[in-house]
């Protein structure tokens, strides 16, 4: 699998990632996150011009999509636990699959781990598979964050070790 910045061209693309990983949620028993629509056309097309959206590919064909922030999430800055440090970190976002093929999760995650920088993310409490496979890459377990208002999300982080 490959991963590339994601361009405008590849939009209506990255809209049917999304829309598969909504099904494949609803059918896992999580009916509650990314609930109408989000994130949207406005909200991927933003990520796209912003240079925060990344695509990865099998063979040509998009398979998953996830933001990778620069620095600093202020949805972070207020946690109900404790991140394990205060390194500089990124944060990895809108984490999608189609579904189509296994391992996306962790191409993803060997990708971002490249950044040589710690990383955050989270999801929500009824995400059991994005969970396992958090914990799975290496995350741990730091409290709970608020990302969307009134949306509590589980947080995690991961240690970069030189």
């Amino acid at each position: 699998m490959d991963i590339k910045k994601l361009e405008l061209k590849n939009l209506e693309d990255v809209i049917c990632v999304y829309d598969a990983a909504r099904e494949l949620m609803r059918e896992r028993g999580n009916s509650h996150q990314w609930k109408d629509g989000y994130p949207t056309r406005a909200d991927l097309e933003k990520d796209i011009e912003n240079g925060i959206l990344w695509g990865v590919f099998e063979e040509g064909e998009l398979c998953g999509a996830f933001a990778f922030l620069n620095g600093r999430d202020a949805a972070y800055d207020k946690i109900d636990g404790e991140w394990l440090n205060d390194n500089f970190y990124r944060a990895i976002h809108k984490v999608a699959s189609s579904g189509k093929y296994k391992g996306v999760f962790g191409v993803i995650c060997d990708f971002c781990k490249e950044a040589g920088v710690d990383l955050k993310i989270d999801t929500h409490e009824k995400n059991d598979v994005m969970k396992h496979l958090i914990t799975k890459n290496g995350f741990e377990y730091c409290g709970i964050v608020e990302v969307l208002p009134n949306e509590p999300r589980l947080a995690y982080q991961y240690t970069f070790k030189k």
